[in-house]
C-alpha cells in the first residue's frame, strides 16, 4: 500500500531494500504480570517478527501463538535498552523482601546495577556488567551510533543524599531469577540513598562502552534542568543528544523550552538555532515524556488517541488522530493504558497493544505529514493478531533489528532441529 502524501521531511525516500516486504523486523516487548513479595515484579519478555511490507503468513483463521523468551522476577523501576542482540536492564531501586518490611515513608535505595541478557541465548540468563557511576531510577536510556548505551536522569524525585546507617541493610543475599543482590556489594552509591529533592552533586548523564566495558560521565548541559520539565532524545546524522529545558520567558502564558544538543563526536554542548522555542500544549515532559525519535523528528503517543510530532528543523508541531487503529488500542476507562510503538523504516511504524487477556494486536501504519494543516495522516497497512497466555499491559517495547525474510526462515528452521 502506497503512503498518501509525500515522504516526511528530513527522511530519504525508501530504497528498494527498505520498502521491500522481504525485510523483517524483530520487536521485543515487556509485560509485567504482577507484584511478588516486597514489590518485586513477575515479568515476561516476548519477541515477534513483523514484515516491513505488512504481509504476514497466517494459517487460515488460526492466530500465531507467541511465548515468552524469558520470564522471571525482577525489581521495579528499571529502564531497558537494546544494544545489538543484548537487552540491558539499567538502574532501579532495591526491593524489600516482604510486604511487612516495606515502609512507604522511607526513601527507596536506588541502585547502580546494570545487567544484560543475550536475547538469542536467554537460557544464559541476565549477567552483570560494570555498574553505573551513580544510582538511577527509571533513567532515560538510548543507544547512539549503534555501539554505546547512554543513560540520562533517573534521580528526578529523590535527593539530597541521606547517608544510611552501617547496619541499615544486612549482608543477606537477595536471590532472584535475574540477579543476586548483596547489600555489601557496593549496591548503594557510596552508602547513600536519595531523599525527595533534585540532586545537584551527581551527573545528569553517563555512557557505557561495551567494548571498553566501562562507564564515562558526560558533561552537564548548560543551565539548570528542572526535574519534571524537560525533553531528552537521541538524534542521528550527526549523532547527538537533544535536551530541552522548560522555561517561561516574560509574561508568556505558553510553555517554552531552551533547546541544546550534545555532539557525541566532539563532546561539546551547543544551543540549537532559535534555541528558545514554544512547546505544544499537549507535549509530555519529564519522566513520562520519552519521545520516539526518527531522524530529526520527535513523536509522542498521547492519552486521547493522538500522535504528536515535532520537527526540529522546521520548528513545527504536527498532530494526528489514531482512532483509525480501533477502540482496542485505547481504553477510555483507563487513559494511562496506551499502546507502545516503534519505528520500522522511513514513514512506517508498528503499534502494539493488548486486546484481551489472551490476544495481542499489532498494527503497522504509515504516517504522512500535511505541513499546511500541521496534521499527521495515519494509514493502516496491516492489522495482525497474536495469541498469548495472560497478556497484560506493555511497559517496554524495543526494536531489536532488521533482517531478510530468508534469514528469519533459516533461524526458525534451526530452532526446530
Amino acid at each position: 500500500m502506497e503512503m498518501e502524501g509525500s515522504t516526511m521531511p528530513g527522511l530519504s525516500r525508501p530504497s528498494s531494500d527498505d520498502s521491500s516486504p522481504s525485510i523483517c523486523y524483530d520487536i521485543v516487548f515487556h509485560m509485567p504480570i504482577g507484584a511478588v513479595g516486597g514489590e518485586a515484579v513477575h515479568s515476561r519478555w516476548y519477541k515477534i517478527t513483523v514484515h516491513a511490507g505488512g504481509s504476514q503468513e497466517v494459517d487460515g483463521e488460526k492466530l500465531q501463538m507467541i511465548s515468552p523468551f524469558w520470564k522471571g522476577n525482577h525489581h521495579q523501576d528499571y529502564s531497558f535498552a537494546t544494544l545489538g542482540s543484548d537487552l540491558y536492564c539499567v538502574g532501579g531501586h532495591r526491593c524489600y523482601r516482604s510486604v511487612a518490611e516495606y515502609d512507604s515513608d522511607s526513601p527507596l535505595p536506588f541502585v547502580r546495577n546494570v545487567y544484560k541478557l543475550d536475547i538469542n541465548h536467554p537460557d544464559n540468563n541476565w549477567v552483570p556488567v560494570p555498574k553505573m557511576i551513580c544510582p538511577r531510577l527509571q533513567p532515560h536510556t538510548f543507544v547512539i551510533g549503534g555501539n554505546k548505551l547512554f543513560v540520562w536522569d533517573g534521580h528526578y524525585c529523590c535527593f539530597p543524599p541521606v547517608r544510611l546507617e552501617d547496619n541499615a541493610f544486612d549482608d543477606e543475599v537477595f536471590n532472584d531469577p535475574i540477579i543476586n543482590y548483596s547489600s555489601s556489594d557496593d549496591e548503594l552509591f557510596d552508602g547513600f540513598v536519595m531523599d525527595y529533592t533534585f540532586p545537584t552533586t551527581i551527573p545528569d548523564a553517563e555512557v557505557f562502552d561495551p567494548i571498553l566495558n566501562e562507564w564515562e560521565v558526560l558533561p552537564d548541559p548548560p543551565g539548570r534542568m528542572p526535574y519534571d520539565g524537560f525533553i531528552i532524545a537521541a538524534l542521528e546524522n550527526p549523532d547527538r543528544i537533544l535536551v530541552a529545558s522548560s522555561c517561561f520567558p516574560g509574561d508568556s502564558d505558553h510553555r517554552w523550552a531552551d533547546f541544546y544538543t550534545y555532539d557525541v563526536g566532539d563532546g561539546c554542548w551547543r544551543e540549537l538555532e532559535r534555541h528558545q522555542r514554544k512547546l505544544h500544549r499537549h507535549c509530555p515532559l519529564g519522566w513520562c515524556g520519552k519521545p520516539l525519535t526518527v531522524a530529526n523528528t520527535l513523536y509522542w503517543l498521547l492519552h486521547n488517541a493522538r500522535l504528536l510530532a515535532y520537527d526540529l528543523e522546521l520548528d513545527v508541531w504536527f498532530l494526528g488522530n489514531l482512532s483509525v487503529l480501533g477502540n482496542s488500542f485505547f481504553n477510555e476507562d483507563d487513559p494511562s493504558f496506551i499502546p507502545s510503538f516503534v519505528h520500522l523504516d522511513n514513514h512506517r511504524f508498528c503499534f502494539l497493544q493488548r486486546a484481551s487477556d489472551s490476544c495481542l494486536h499489532c498494527s503497522i501504519v504509515d504516517v504522512s505529514r500535511k505541513l499546511k494543516e500541521r496534521r499527521l495522516d495515519i494509514t493502516v497497512v496491516c492489522l495482525l493478531e497474536y495469541k498469548m497466555d495472560h497478556a497484560t499491559r506493555i511497559s517496554d517495547c524495543l526494536l531489536l533489528g532488521k533482517q531478510s525474510r530468508n534469514e528469519v526462515q533459516i533461524r526458525e528452521e534451526a530452532k526446530q532441529e
